[in-house]
């Protein structure tokens, strides 16, 4: 397979996960943001608690994925009695 092969492959592979990503939920976008930046859900939840105290519920910040473990839960509580 020669260079420019290889560059149109690629290309064609990132259009597709450009596609995908365009499908996913807000939710689920954010999700993949966090691991790209190495922020764990715990982070995550710790500053949704916080945006929920100081903006209020947006879908986001109190999303039922949030709460899915018991540390999650504990860290968005947190998160809100902190802000």
């Amino acid at each position: 397979m020669t260079l420019s092969d290889k560059l149109k492959q690629s290309g064609i592979e990132a259009l597709e996960n450009l596609a995908d990503f365009v499908n996913k939920t807000e939710v689920e976008k954010q999700r993949m943001s966090r691991n790209l930046e190495g922020k764990s859900e715990v982070d995550h939840a710790y500053e949704m608690g916080k945006s929920y105290h100081d903006y209020g519920p947006d879908g986001i910040n109190c999303h039922f994925t949030i709460f899915a473990t018991r540390e999650q839960a504990d860290a968005w509580e947190k998160g809100f009695k902190d802000a």
